[in-house]
């Protein structure tokens, strides 16, 4: 991605007749608005890998999933939703999360009578709607940094719209289930 940047930046620079002076002023321009985003980026990344490394992750799913033995399909389903959510906050990319939940969510929610497709809904729930509120996402950082948008305006704002995008989510889950899903 930061080739196709750079590379559209030269090119641009280039229609617009600029010579190489002004091509890397405006290059050293741009990079001095993005640099706050992409420290917040590589520190989110570090905090991920140290997680990673020492097996937090995998030891906080194991037993999330094992407090869900033994529920009903929809609380399992919903139990699913709010393990995604909190998951979401320390792996913030949505297919590092699958590679890591799928080989134990689909067996999990199979055993607890969640069909695969549910046990993916439920994920999807709880991935998709905490990404603008972790502070690990780092696009959400670099969106409020370039908005001038102090995070807790920011989520004075999200958080009563997550309340409704849960509530929302645990419906729609609940007609999956009742209809076959």
């Amino acid at each position: 991605v930061s080739s196709v940047f750079f590379l559209s930046g030269l090119l641009s620079g280039i229609i617009a007749r600029m010579n190489a002076t002004e091509i890397s002023d405006a290059f050293i321009q741009g990079v001095r608005g993005a640099i706050s985003g992409a420290i917040i980026v590589g520190v989110a990344r570090g905090v991920y890998w140290i997680l990673n490394t020492a097996n937090v992750n995998a030891t906080i799913v194991y037993y999330a999933i094992e407090a869900l033995k033994g529920t009903s399909p929809l609380v399992a389903g919903i139990g699913i939703i709010i393990i995604v959510t909190f998951l979401n906050g320390l792996i913030p990319s949505g297919s590092g999360k699958g590679v890591l939940l799928s080989p134990i969510l689909v067996p999990i929610g199979l055993s607890l009578g969640l069909s695969p497709q549910s046990t993916v809904l439920a994920y999807q729930f709880g991935d998709g709607i905490t990404n603008m509120f972790w502070f690990s996402y780092g696009t959400l950082l670099i969106f409020l940094n370039y908005g001038k948008v102090p995070i807790d305006r920011w989520y004075k704002f999200y958080v009563p719209l997550m309340g409704i995008f849960f509530i929302l989510a645990f419906i729609f889950l609940a007609i999956a289930l009742k209809i076959g899903f």
